[in-house]
């Protein structure tokens, strides 16, 4: 007899929708799915991983009381990603203050050294500690606007409109900023450190 197939995840849209019916499940499942990123994209935006996962709480109460007020047919992480959003405007706002968005990572950054899937040897786990290590300084000397833009798109993955929906700005504009974040980073890390970054030669 054939193992019973397992049934799909719901999506973000789905899982709203039966948390604002009140379904316990469904709030455990949309727990387990976000809190996770809520707090990632919130430690990258206040620069601070403490508050990260404050924000992240609030942003999980939010959506749990609110449920309600998804619209159908919307979607889902668009909206997940808009109470985020509101939950780090408004801490701003009563800090009045808008800090400089920093890496809290100390030793590595995700995404930045691409790993072989072969175990790596010695000397090549050091050079990636040591290009990681220097990335996270260039990140850190660009300007605020186009850390947070690189952050939110290569780091973390998000599309360019769930991007600008994150940073309040428009898609063109992140696109710009991209461009510019990405230029930026390539001038700092070949210039201060060419050994590890080398320029290519065309």
């Amino acid at each position: 007899m054939p193992p019973a197939a397992v049934p799909p995840e719901p999506d973000d849209a789905a899982l709203i929708a039966r948390i604002a019916a009140g379904d316990s499940a469904a709030i455990e499942a949309f727990y387990a799915r976000w809190f996770p990123q809520f707090a990632r994209l919130a430690t990258r935006l206040t620069g601070d991983a403490t508050e990260g996962e404050n924000h992240a709480q609030e942003a999980v109460v939010r959506v749990i009381t609110g449920a309600a007020t998804f619209r159908e047919g919307a979607r889902g992480r668009s909206w997940l990603l808009t109470v985020l959003r509101n939950v780090v405007r408004d801490y701003f706002r009563r800090e009045d203050t808008r800090r400089a968005v920093s890496i809290s990572e100390p030793d590595d950054v995700p995404g930045a050294i691409d790993v072989p899937d072969d175990e790596p040897t010695p000397p090549e786990r050091a050079l990636a500690r040591e290009r990681a290590a220097v990335l996270h300084l260039a990140l850190c000397d660009l300007d605020d606007h186009l850390r947070a833009v690189i952050l939110l798109h290569d780091y973390e993955g998000l599309s360019a409109p769930e991007t600008a929906l994150v940073l309040e700005i428009t898609v063109k504009l992140v696109g710009s900023r991209l461009f510019r974040a990405r230029k930026r980073l390539g001038e700092i890390l070949h210039d201060r450190w060419p050994d590890l970054f080398p320029r290519s030669h065309r």
